[in-house]
């Protein structure tokens, strides 16, 4: 008998006995990682081998004694694939030990297997055997120091297990200690030429042996070794295309096995080094492959960190919308996992891309959410950086400024914080600049552009920060001329030359300084217009304009206005975020400037500016917008892009859409009107005032002459209630009438389609008092928000009897009778009896909830009856909401906002609101927008009629009483809301709703 058959037969006679666990449990835990815990007992005079094989996962194990006493911990960092051995010494009497299994991430097919070796010592032989199990096992603890000497230890320990098992015959063991040693090699001590041998004949032996499992960990140790030695820049092609062969047969080898996992991420591998090659297109095909895998074994981390590769390649492309769906799953899986720190960096990263496709909505929402997670220092400066970068290119200036403020002051000091690589003070500090510009304050902008110029780290930065100080300068009316040149050159130096012929513009915009004249403002508008993005191009038509208007050239600067405002308007339009900051920042000036008839040719001033009232209120109606035509957003920013091109088809698209934005479209919608109807629209601005009153064939525009009492008047209007005082609202309507309406008073037709905004903006017209009376009672009275994209309201504003009616209203709070719970109210009750039939569908009490709103029926009605309160924010209509009731103890009632409004999809030719109520005021001069009410006419309402004030139970019951019947009786809603009207101001009409305004609106 030879020494090895000696051996075996005597290891057999030793009875490595492998034993059942007592109890295991397998716990399925949602999230990268799982436990799993067994229990097994203990002899009282044998040692105890525990073997675990792992299946798709990283692990450690733990196993503790009776009380709780750790008694070893082991894993081998970074492995899937090889069993991982604990060795646990007798202690004289038995006992029960705990073993648990912690996997650092799993798939859904993970799982573990353990066997148990009780090892009987009974002479040399076994002694030594048992010592080689202790040694593979010592290999195989979790280090409390991890110091390059202890890990040596551990290499030594190994081998010196492996030549031990060879002396047994025990070849599977001998290869698992030897592929243990390779990889504590390479992966702790970085000695990959001694981990590449020790593998190579690890390989060699298993595939003679045909041990399949320590052959397949055996090459993808390999693989992973070539790939992280192909990553150096210095690495061989050799090494590289070594890498991919043996990842390549890696990943056959693992498909073969079904071990799918390993099969993905040497699939992750291969992209990994094609990427580091820059072999884009074919990486992702790599990480595609791999990817689909991950996801269907559930992978998650996997996965996550592919898609995060895939970023990159992208990123590196310029093609930013493959990077935001990917980084949009990617945020999406981490949210799902509660993975934060994960989640905070990729919130980040999918907010620089929403900054960069002009999505400043999606980016706030982000950040915002990152906000609310992160509590390290660093990350949260960078967020708050973004997010007041991102409030400061919405407008939200206020916001912008806080934010700013207190991302670039250091905390406690207040003092500016230190240039810092990983931080964008300089463009924090730029921003808070220019705002300071914005509202006037020289002094603050040149000691904030002082601070950053000390930040400025390329000759970009400089160029941008000269522009911006011209800018400054030009804005507090200090001279440029002596810098003139030292900050051209700085521009020229790292702007190009869009930036330069963008401040040569902005120069010569208000300064007659050398080198301004026709011929070089002309060529410098040409350059940036072909060559600079949308941004700049408008900016500089804006300086240009003021160019032709300083130099007297009015009838030019008209023009070039005209096309400026279309051109704005298209941007807003179908590129919404893409002016960004420039449009705020400038808005005011640009609109004051459409509104002043001094360049207008006398033939046809009404009528164009008219159209130019028109074009200015069409570009404040446009609200934010994400994901429209993000191909050509995406495209802007390309490197090299035509950037007249990627919008040109747009462009000729939206002409064509938008042809009633002209003189034409506004003669057109004129010719419309019957002979007692008109357009009347006033522009208000402090104490000068100019009104239109367009008819067929006539527009007539007139300058006012108002009081500093009128704005008051206007205040006490606006803010009247059941309990005002009843003289002074009069004399407050009396003199609103007199000085808005009493040089047209005369002209005014029987209905007249109304342009509400500014400070009239929420203003019930029909209540003005002019010497011939109430204005109401002689005229019908139709607030129009979009003028003139829909023709003349005519049969919108018919109504025969609705088949289908959606009516809600009267919340609840949550009592102990809530669940069944039902009120009738006389208002609803009042409703139903009026359109009782199939049609009819009512919510209310405890029943109205924000779900009964995602109901068929809800965008299928001709008439939605909302009886629940409704507050209507004019000056900020995102705080806007409907209230509905509580849905449980604690909770406080449900909400409906804004956002929740601009998913419905409504039908109705009419909606009536009776508990509404009016807040606040139009946010300045130009602001036309209404509220909740402007929503739910863009939701689809073919008009919305509103209360100025909740008009409580009793008042909506009257209100509903009286008008039904009048709309049935007319089929008209203007005439039987003046009928309505004619009652309210009557004797019998309820104190609720004496002082009420009501307001009927269209598009």
């Amino acid at each position: 008998m030879s020494n090895a058959e000696w051996t075996r037969t005597f290891l057999l006679g030793l009875l490595l006995v492998w034993l059942p666990p007592l109890l295991a449990q397998s716990p399925e835990t949602r999230g990268p990682g799982a436990s799993r815990e067994y229990f097994v007992r203990q002899r009282a005079d044998d040692p105890l081998v525990i073997r675990v094989n792992p299946f798709e996962a990283e692990f450690t194990v733990q196993v503790t004694g009776p009380n709780g006493e750790l008694l070893g911990e082991s894993g081998i960092p970074g492995n899937r694939t090889q069993p991982v051995f604990v060795y646990i010494d007798s202690v004289g009497k038995e006992r029960q030990l705990d073993i648990r299994v912690e996997s650092v991430w799993q798939t859904r097919r993970t799982r573990f297997e353990l066997e148990f070796s009780r090892l009987d010592i009974r002479d040399d032989l076994s002694t030594d055997l048992a010592r080689a199990q202790q040694r593979l096992a010592y290999g195989h603890e979790v280090l409390t120091v991890d110091t390059a000497a202890n890990w040596s230890v551990k290499v030594n320990m190994l081998m010196q297990a492996s030549r031990a098992f060879q002396d047994f015959g025990m070849e599977e063991l001998r290869l698992w200690s030897a592929l243990s040693a390779a990889h504590v090699a390479w992966l702790k001590l970085g000695d990959s030429t001694t981990a590449l041998q020790l593998n190579e004949s690890v390989l060699g032996a298993a595939q003679v042996a045909g041990l399949e499992t320590v052959s397949l960990s055996a090459v993808m140790m390999r693989g992973e070794i070539l790939a992280a030695m192909a990553e150096s820049m210095s690495a061989a092609d050799r090494i590289r295309d070594e890498s991919q062969t043996v990842l390549a047969a890696a990943g056959e080898f693992a498909r073969r096995l079904d071990y799918r996992y390993e099969q993905a991420y040497s699939e992750f591998l291969r992209g990994k080094e094609l990427a580091g090659r820059e072999r884009g297109d074919e990486a992702l095909v790599r990480f595609g492959s791999a990817l689909e895998i991950a996801l269907d074994l559930q992978a998650m981390t996997l996965a996550t960190e592919i898609r995060e590769r895939m970023v990159e390649i992208h990123e590196r492309h310029g093609d930013r919308l493959a990077s935001e769906a990917v980084l949009g799953d990617v945020v999406s899986q981490l949210a799902s996992e509660g993975a934060q720190d994960e989640l905070v960096r990729s919130l980040l990263q999918q907010a620089a891309l929403y900054l960069d496709l002009y999505r400043y909505p999606e980016a706030i929402d982000g950040l915002q959410e990152a906000l609310a997670i992160d509590n390290v220092s660093l990350t949260q400066t960078q967020a708050a950086l973004m997010l007041g970068q991102a409030w400061f290119e919405s407008g939200r200036f206020a916001a912008a400024e806080q934010q700013l403020t207190a991302a670039v002051l250091n905390p406690g000091t207040g003092v500016f914080r230190r240039p810092n690589p990983l931080l964008p003070i300089e463009q924090g500090l730029g921003t808070l600049a220019t705002l300071a510009r914005h509202r006037g304050d020289a002094m603050e902008a040149e000691r904030v552009r002082k601070v950053q110029s000390r930040h400025l780290e390329g000759a970009a930065s400089r160029a941008r920060w000269a522009y911006e100080d011209i800018l400054d300068r030009l804005a507090a009316g200090r001279a440029v001329g002596a810098q003139w040149q030292e900050l051209r050159r700085a521009i020229r130096a790292g702007g190009g030359e869009v930036l330069e012929a963008l401040a040569q513009l902005a120069f010569c915009s208000a300064d007659a300084g050398a080198g301004c004249t026709d011929e070089t403002t002309r060529a410098a508008l040409a350059r940036v217009q072909s060559r600079g993005n949308p941004r700049e191009a408008v900016a500089a038509g804006w300086h240009y304009y003021r160019f032709l208007v300083r130099s007297g050239r009015l009838q030019l600067a008209g023009e070039t206005l005209e096309a400026l405002l279309d051109e704005v308007f298209f941007l807003r339009q179908d590129l919404p975020g893409v002016l960004g900051s420039w449009f705020w920042l400038n808005r005011a000036e640009l609109f004051s400037a459409a509104l002043d008839v001094s360049g207008l040719p006398a033939a046809s001033s009404d009528l164009r500016s008219l159209l130019r009232l028109a074009k200015v209120r069409a570009i404040e109606q446009v609200m934010p917008s994400g994901a429209l035509h993000e191909d050509v957003r995406a495209g802007l920013n390309q490197p090299g892009a035509d950037r007249q091109a990627v919008v040109a088809g747009l462009r000729t698209d939206f002409k064509a859409r938008h042809g009633w934005l002209s003189l034409q479209g506004i003669q057109t919608y004129l010719d419309q009107l019957a002979d007692d109807e008109g357009v009347l629209a006033i522009d208000l601005d402090g104490r000068s005032a100019q009104i239109w009153l367009a008819q067929r064939g006539t527009v007539k525009r007139r300058d006012l002459r108002v009081s500093a009492e009128l704005d008051r008047a206007l205040d006490r209007i606006r803010t009247a209630g059941q309990d005002t005082d009843a003289s002074t609202l009069r004399a407050a309507l009396e003199r609103a009438g007199r000085e808005l309406l009493g040089p047209v008073q005369g002209d005014l037709p029987q209905t007249v389609y109304w342009l509400p905004a500014g400070s009239l903006l929420g203003i019930p017209l029909d209540s003005l008092v002019l010497s011939s009376g109430v204005l109401g009672a002689r005229h019908r009275i139709v607030g129009v928000l979009d003028f003139p994209a829909s023709p003349p309201p005519g049969r919108r504003l018919d109504m025969s009897a609705p088949e289908r009616v959606f009516a809600a209203g009267y919340p609840t709070d949550w009592t102990a009778r809530f669940p069944d719970r039902l009120e009738t109210t006389p208002e609803l009750t009042d409703v139903a009896g009026r359109f009782i039939g199939p049609g009819l569908h009512i919510v209310q009490g405890n029943a109205l909830l924000p779900h009964e709103f995602a109901d068929p029926r809800v965008g299928a009605a001709q008439l939605l009856h909302l009886a629940m309160p409704v507050r209507i924010e004019l000056g900020a209509p995102e705080e806007s909401r409907f209230e509905l009731s509580e849905p449980g103890r604690g909770e406080g009632r449900a909400g409906l906002m804004p956002e929740d409004v601009r998913r419905w999809r409504l039908s109705a030719q009419l909606l009536v609101l009776t508990q509404s109520g009016l807040h606040g005021r139009g946010a300045d001069r130009f602001d036309a927008r209404f509220g909740l009410a402007g929503e739910l006419l863009r939701a689809g309402a073919q008009a919305v009629l509103i209360s100025d004030q909740p008009l409580g139970a009793k008042g909506g019951a009257w209100f509903s009483s009286m008008f039904y019947p009048a709309l049935e009786r007319s089929g008209d809603i203007a005439a039987a809301l003046e009928e309505t009207r004619a009652a309210q101001r009557g004797e019998n009409a309820p104190e609720a709703v004496r002082n009420t305004a009501f307001q009927l609106l269209i598009r």
